[in-house]
């Protein structure tokens, strides 16, 4: 179809609006010239060309897409989603190593595994002061080689200096909680992340801090999408916050 042919009824609908109010065939014209354009558009696509994604939008080729994909049609929406998929956040990763880290033997002589995975992302460590909680946590990050964010607020005892540790919170420096959220958020915006834990070291002291509190939530409740794991200590089994985190998924 031509979009000329269009024409005489968009023009009969905008003389039937002035003349009578009534809006009826100039709205269907529109639609139709509307269906037409997006039509022509998806017909004159390179679905061979690159898809690229640059600042939340979608382009094939030197072709930015529209802002809604259910007007792109199915052979677009499939180009773009296969692209987009395509690279999954663990490939050329030694999965055995990063979903079972083993913290011991048994009197058999049996591994023991710690139960972090894909289905179960998140483990809170509970036990009495001097119990070992920080050094089993250090057990299990090593383990996982990726990269590491800990919240230390044990001034930075635990986790200040370990191998992996890319991003440092204490109670004595919280400089780079910003920047620690607003990287979780670009997260969100991508179709796959690479692997990353998040240690936390005194659980219930690190929620007194507000942005702590927001980002350990963040990753508590959206970490298995965030392809982030959540790891924490705690003293106190009767506290809120340890409650709080445990019936977190």
């Amino acid at each position: 179809m031509n979009l000329l042919f269009l024409l005489p009824s968009l023009g009969y609908g905008v003389m039937l609006f002035t003349t009578t109010g009534n809006a009826m065939l100039l709205w269907l014209s529109l639609a139709t010239m509307a269906v037409w354009l997006i039509h022509s558009a998806r017909k004159s696509l390179d679905l061979g060309q690159e898809v690229t994604f640059v600042d939340g939008r979608v382009w094939i080729g030197e072709r930015r897409l529209g802002l809604f994909p259910p007007l792109w049609g199915s052979d677009v929406r499939n180009r773009v989603y296969a692209e987009a998929f395509s690279v999954s956040p663990l490939e050329g990763m030694n999965t055995a190593e990063l979903f079972e880290s083993q913290i011991g033997i048994t009197a058999n002589g049996d591994s023991v595994h710690q139960p972090i995975s894909a289905h179960a992302p998140h483990a809170l460590l509970i036990g009495p002061t001097g119990s070992g909680k920080t050094e089993l946590m250090k057990l299990i990050a090593a383990q996982y080689h990726a990269e590491i964010w800990a919240i230390d607020f044990k001034g930075g005892a635990g986790f200040g200096g370990f191998p992996g540790v890319t991003k440092l919170i204490t109670d004595r420096d919280v400089s780079q909680l910003e920047e620690v959220l607003e990287l979780l958020s670009k997260r969100q915006e991508q179709p796959a992340n690479q692997r990353l834990l998040l240690v936390v070291d005194e659980l219930g002291e690190a929620l007194r801090e507000p942005k702590v509190a927001r980002l350990i939530e963040q990753v508590a409740s959206k970490g298995r999408s965030l392809n982030v794991m959540l790891l924490g200590c705690q003293s106190n089994p009767e506290s809120n916050s340890a409650h709080g985190l445990g019936q977190l998924r």
